[in-house]
């Protein structure tokens, strides 16, 4: 315990976490206002965007970015400011990468809130004399909070929970995240470890009793199932420019950054020499590629189950009842809330020893990729049950179908969308994880986010911006192949005329 406060890892924690989740949130929010009540629609698209990208890419690249713009030999701070500064390294450095790595995160949270707003309590105070921002601030904010606290614990559970940007831009600080990980493969200590990782645990719980607190037993229902009405009240004219001016910026930082990462991987040495190579993708041929098709392959053998799992409990949750049914939901949730670093260090401790040795091996890392990730599975499916009528499956019980027939005959074709959805998602956070993967890895079988913060501790930039540009690229591919699939799916079943 001495150990733990004297190294200031819980401090330095809550000070990143109590700084980045709100600033996320609120971030988050601007965007989801300004997409959902902007009168540029041509800023829909361009917010979608924006979100997408931090999404397809380990949270650490971003931090690797920060360092090639902004670092010591950066490229703005050095070579277009002539300055020679550390600033980057501590908690201003750390806090920026989440920021941008988490706020679209939340805004994804609170497009949906945004969304469902019902526009006809907005108007009627509209009606009743209220100016927009009396509006905003009494009937709108209020009705946002469910969402807001949805985004505010997420925001801190990835901050506390984050494992590369730490190990990264940590500076002289210590954080809970990344004493787990020198406790254990540093001063191998797994009993100091544990003890981090309770902690780590034991906050993450906090927020959740403090979010249960802070919405009691309100009742935030606006849809009844009856005919609202209305439309959408347009943002200020004010807080709309105001955005908008937030959202050039950010789109502007976003872009530079990842614009780095590729003119990184093209030139000889970031920050001395900016000769134009293909060097570094030749030595990503040599030794990144093998890693790279060997965590695709993973990253996909665990997507389809994921999938498929998610589906199946989301069903069990949604539509039936039985006994058990909210321990299986906080069963299957409890995984999205564990940080990634202390269930690393459980399956270390579970599975590296008899009769069950399978720390290092493909069989662990797909079994730790599915338990991490079908929460993805069940939202998804939960959002894909949302738009099928239970009336569907009650004329199918009427006709004498059983359940498994109903199942399989009605609800899992109409559900195709949702999968093709939470399998493109649990594969991208397949190939992108690195907070639990790191503890699971063996040396002959490495993964594309191991190997690449090994890249940067090591100063190989080149190696990791080449790296980084394919998996972005990949990824990517992956994403716009997979979603227009979905929608063209959902057409298929009728989504196109709901």
């Amino acid at each position: 315990g001495v150990a733990l406060f004297g190294r200031g890892a819980v401090a330095s924690s809550l000070l990143v976490a109590g700084v980045v989740a709100p600033l996320s949130t609120l971030l988050g929010l601007a965007f989801a206002l300004l997409q959902q009540r902007t009168r540029l629609r041509w800023l829909q698209p361009l917010l979608g965007g924006l979100a997408l990208l931090p999404l397809i890419t380990p949270p650490f690249v971003l931090a690797f970015a920060l360092i090639l713009m902004f670092g010591r030999n950066g490229f703005i701070t050095a070579g277009l400011l002539g300055l020679d500064q550390n600033f980057l390294f501590g908690p201003v450095g750390l806090i920026t990468a989440q920021v941008l790595a988490f706020a679209p995160v939340a805004f994804l949270v609170l497009r949906g809130s945004v969304q469902g707003l019902n526009a006809a309590l907005e108007e009627a105070a509209s009606s009743l004399g209220s100016g927009r921002w009396r509006v905003f601030r009494t009937v709108t904010w209020p009705l946002l909070r469910p969402g807001l606290a949805n985004a505010l614990l997420l925001s801190v559970i990835e901050s506390v929970s984050d494992f590369g940007n730490p190990l990264i831009l940590g500076g002289d600080r210590n954080y809970l995240a990344t004493e787990v990980f020198i406790a254990f493969t540093g001063r191998y200590d797994p009993v100091e470890a544990a003890v981090y990782g309770l902690v780590l645990l034991a906050l993450v719980l906090l927020v959740f009793w403090l979010q249960y607190r802070w919405l009691g037993q309100t009742s935030f229902v606006t849809t009844t199932g009856k005919p609202t009405g209305g439309r959408p009240l347009p943002l200020p004219g004010a807080l709309e420019a105001l955005l908008t001016a937030l959202l050039a910026l950010w789109g502007l930082l976003v872009v530079g950054l990842y614009g780095s990462v590729i003119v990184g991987s093209f030139v000889q040495l970031w920050g001395f020499n900016y000769t134009p190579t293909l060097k570094h993708y030749h030595d990503f041929l040599t030794l990144g590629l093998p890693v790279f098709v060997n965590t695709f392959k993973i990253a996909l053998v665990a997507a389809v189950p994921t999938a498929v799992l998610g589906l199946l409990l989301a069903y069990l949750v949604f539509r039936q009842e039985f006994a058990g049914k909210r321990l299986l939901e906080f069963a299957a949730l409890l995984s999205f809330a564990m940080p990634g670093t202390v269930m690393g260090v459980g399956y270390v401790l579970a599975f590296n020893g008899e009769p069950w040795v399978l720390t290092g091996t493909t069989a662990l890392i797909v079994l730790a990729l599915i338990f991490r990730e079908v929460p993805v599975g069940i939202r998804a499916g939960v959002a894909g049950l949302a738009q099928i009528d239970p009336a569907l499956e009650e004329a199918s019980a009427t006709l004498g179908g059983s359940s498994g027939r109903t199942l399989a005959r009605v609800v899992l074709p109409l559900l195709l969308p949702a999968f093709i959805g939470g399998l493109a998602f649990a594969f991208v956070r397949g190939m992108t994880a690195v907070s639990q993967i790191i503890f699971l890895v063996g040396p002959g079988n490495l993964l594309a986010t191991v190997l690449l913060l090994g890249w940067v501790e090591q100063g190989q930039m080149g190696r990791a911006a080449a790296m980084s540009t394919v998996m972005i690229l990949s990824l990517l591919a992956v994403v716009l192949l997979l979603f227009p699939l979905s929608r063209r799916f959902d057409v298929r079943a009728g989504g196109g005329v709901r």
